[in-house]
């Protein structure tokens, strides 16, 4: 993990400001945070070519995993050129090149942007019969499961709903500070009135980081605490599998600490 952190060379930390506001408890229902969590420079942020091309993905999703996706091929192209963009940053080879010292991913590229096509995208059912889900979904954006709120790990796409007035961020319970590199935050939220009483993400950091971070838990440690350091500072990753048709997709995946 330190490595792909060195490996991370954006000036993020400069154009994204975190208003942590009071501290709270998930317990609580108390709102300690009347002021919005984030603030970003959206100019250099979205332009930014990982971000632009994963807010892209954003709009393509139905947040309700009872109603089935379909995925158009505008939407495919979408896909593809976010995972292409991916694999072009030095934060997200370094992590296939790891990989594939592990054993897990072979030296053909075409085979690195299958697997995270595969691992992040495919889509798949949380019940009902009905084809709603996807790992990227879930962690990079969020999902309503039964009217209760799932998902919602990225702080791009919080930032995001915050400002479109969906979102309430109400008080952090834990953060860490990487020193320049990010952060770790976990807060209490409401969505669309739907509160979340605990929610861990990531602050600051590129979208390849976190995928990279995600990825190699999700291949070495699934279902399982990974621990990573970085800076002297020591957290987990967290990943889940969901087993569909033979295939272990990315259920879930946090930080935590």
């Amino acid at each position: 993990s330190e490595q792909l952190f060195s490996k991370e060379n954006t000036n993020l930390n400069k154009l994204v400001r975190v208003n942590y506001q009071r501290q709270t408890l998930s317990s609580s229902s108390v709102d300690e945070a009347p002021e919005p969590f984030l603030s970003v420079d959206e100019r250099q942020v979205y332009a930014m070519p990982t971000i632009e091309k994963m807010r892209a993905l954003f709009n393509n999703y139905e947040l309700d995993t009872s109603v089935n996706e379909y995925v158009t091929p505008m939407e495919k192209k979408e896909e593809n050129d976010f995972v292409d963009a991916l694999l072009g940053t030095n934060v997200m080879r370094s992590a296939m090149l790891f990989l594939q010292k592990k054993g897990v991913a072979t030296a053909d590229p075409k085979t690195h942007h299958d697997l995270l096509k595969t691992i992040w995208f495919q889509l798949y059912s949380r019940g009902n019969g009905k084809i709603g889900s996807s790992g990227f979904e879930h962690v990079f954006l969020n999902e309503v499961s039964n009217g209760t709120m799932i998902g919602l790990h990225n702080w791009v796409y919080l930032y995001d709903q915050e400002k479109a007035g969906n979102l309430d961020y109400q008080g952090y319970i834990k953060k860490m500070d990487f020193g320049g590199k990010g952060e770790i935050a976990k807060v209490r939220l409401t969505f669309n009135k739907l509160m979340k009483p605990s929610n861990s993400l990531f602050v600051g950091t590129s979208p390849e980081l976190e995928f990279a971070l995600y990825t190699v838990c999700f291949q070495m440690r699934p279902d399982t605490e990974c621990p990573l350091a970085y800076n002297g500072k020591k957290f987990t990753v967290k990943t889940f599998t969901f087993r569909y048709r033979g295939k272990n997709l990315i259920g879930g995946a946090w930080p935590n600490f």
